[in-house]
């Protein structure tokens, strides 16, 4: 349990550090995502790499959600939620969902490869 909340914890911090940078795209934080699920002995650890990130997307989108409201003082999230007709809550279901899953393929993406290389490595 407490190398799960580390490995979350690890996906989430790298994800906040690339997307305070302003310089780059917003979807550029997947590809560190990718890069963890490659050296992360997410396996090794009894861990499912697409449910780790899902969770750790889907917890990092929703706060950033909750940082931009507390920043613009409600009226971004209320504009936004005006503009594609939903409540506020379908606003944070859905961006937690888009996050987690987002992050969740590239941290599965990854394990994929690294298992992949591991086996091709063992056979040589």
């Amino acid at each position: 349990m407490i190398k799960k909340i580390i490995l979350m914890a690890i996906i989430s911090v790298v994800s906040i550090v690339f997307e305070l940078i302003h310089t780059i795209p917003w979807w550029t934080y997947l590809i560190p995502c990718f890069i963890l699920g490659i050296i992360l002995p997410i396996k090794m650890w009894n861990a499912k790499p697409f449910n780790i990130g899902f969770l750790a997307g889907m917890i990092t989108w929703i706060s950033a959600l909750y940082m931009f409201e507390n920043i613009y003082e409600g009226d971004l999230t209320l504009i936004t939620t005006e503009i594609i007709l939903i409540p506020y809550l379908g606003l944070i279901i859905i961006t937690g969902v888009i996050g987690g899953l987002l992050t969740g393929l590239a941290i599965l993406s990854g394990a994929i490869i690294a298992e992949q290389y591991g086996a091709s490595k063992n056979k040589i």
